[in-house]
């Protein structure tokens, strides 16, 4: 099973967090918290004249989604200021799709 790793700068240095699917499977709760991301993301996309606030809600729901993804080992402020960019465009994708299951059909983990 895979450890999924995110790398946040906090207070001058990077710091690593992960999540081990062997010892904390994805669960209803991940695929909640992807559905709010989902319906954020398409309350966003349908927006024909997009406003600061509505950006602001977009990141938030990123962000909230990433801080339960690994089980709430930081902040939402510490992950919304430490967070490199690039993780937002090819990481967090990744992670959704997972969690929803579509991942070359991977299926949650049995016990």
């Amino acid at each position: 099973m895979k450890k999924d790793k995110i790398v946040l700068f906090i207070d001058g240095k990077e710091e690593t967090f992960e999540r081990d699917l062997a010892k904390k499977p994805l669960n209803l709760t991940d695929y909640t918290n992807a559905g709010y991301l989902t319906y954020a993301s398409a309350n966003f996309n349908k927006k024909e004249e997009i406003k600061p606030k509505d950006v602001d809600k977009y990141m938030e729901a990123n962000i909230k989604f990433i801080v339960a993804y690994f089980q709430n080992q930081f902040t939402y402020d510490q992950c919304k200021n430490g967070l490199n960019p690039a993780f937002m465009n090819v990481l967090l994708p990744k992670l959704l799709e997972k969690v929803q299951g579509v991942v070359g059909g991977e299926e949650s983990p049995k016990k």
